[in-house]
């Protein structure tokens, strides 16, 4: 890495002008690493932790995250370098996503709101795939990062699942992995849909933000074997707390060869 992009004062404290400090700390080295040379050495973590001033504990998880995309490399004594621009096409795989898609950070802390067992709305039942008279367990969590409140979860499944949760593994785990790797479910896909909303009154006092105030809706819906609906996930989030970015790529087309063939010359 360069010195214009690597090299900073040390002491020098970092503001950050989003109110999420460490997600602010990853975007800056997200872009150090668009803007350096494959192949170079990456700061030691005293180094960035000087710089930024968080502590190691902060800083880890996020470049656990970049090694773990293939933005860098650990190489024994060498240190930590930037990863060839190939290795950044690489995909995660479905159980990498899974565990993602409702992640808990190291520095965020989750508190369930509630969980109880009640009717639903017909779209929840369409999406679940239940009957009319059917009951659902309905999980209401409040997210924080660095201490502030980030998003608003209302999530929706069957009571034969719900039965199976307590207030205490939801606050540990997402709801994802205990299906997974407690309950033994499988999922096999998870779509997202993200809608721009406005605060009601639940997710306004929640997030902290006035009621009607613009905010991203992430639906998630969970599928297992043969399509079956599992779950069903509405995360309001605060548009100024939160980041969405994804690596897209082209796909080249390969030229068909030519059918016509040339006129022998007589």
């Amino acid at each position: 890495m360069s010195r214009e992009t690597a090299g900073r004062p040390r002491g020098t404290r970092f503001r950050a002008a989003s109110p999420v400090p460490s997600a602010q700390v990853e975007q800056v080295l997200r872009q150090r690493l668009r803007e350096s040379q494959p192949g170079s050495r990456f700061p030691p973590e005293l180094q960035l932790c000087e710089e930024f001033q968080i502590s190691r504990a902060l800083l880890r998880p996020i470049l656990a995250r970049l090694i773990e995309e293939g933005l860098l490399k650990r190489k024994g004594r060498l240190g930590t370098t930037i990863a060839q621009l190939c290795n950044e096409a690489r995909g995660p795989h479905l159980s990498d996503l899974i565990s993602r898609l409702e992640d808990y950070r190291p520095n965020s802390s989750v508190a369930i709101l509630e969980l109880a067992v009640g009717p639903c709305d017909s779209r929840v039942r369409e999406r679940l795939s239940l009957g009319a008279a059917e009951l659902v367990t309905t999980i209401r969590r409040l997210v924080t990062l660095d201490g502030l409140r980030v998003s608003y979860l209302v999530s929706m499944l069957p009571v034969d699942l719900g039965s199976q949760l307590t207030k205490e593994l939801l606050e540990r785990k997402p709801l994802a992995w205990i299906l997974t790797n407690k309950l033994g479910i499988t999922i096999q896909k998870a779509i997202q849909t993200v809608e721009p909303v406005v605060a009601d009154l639940d997710a306004a006092t929640f997030l902290e933000v006035p009621v009607g105030a613009p905010l991203l809706l992430i639906e998630r819906d969970f599928l297992g074997r043969r399509g079956k609906p599992i779950f069903q996930t509405r995360n309001y989030v605060r548009g100024d707390r939160y980041k969405f970015s994804a690596s897209l790529h082209w796909k080249k087309t390969v030229p068909r060869p030519s059918h016509h063939r040339k006129a022998k010359r007589v």
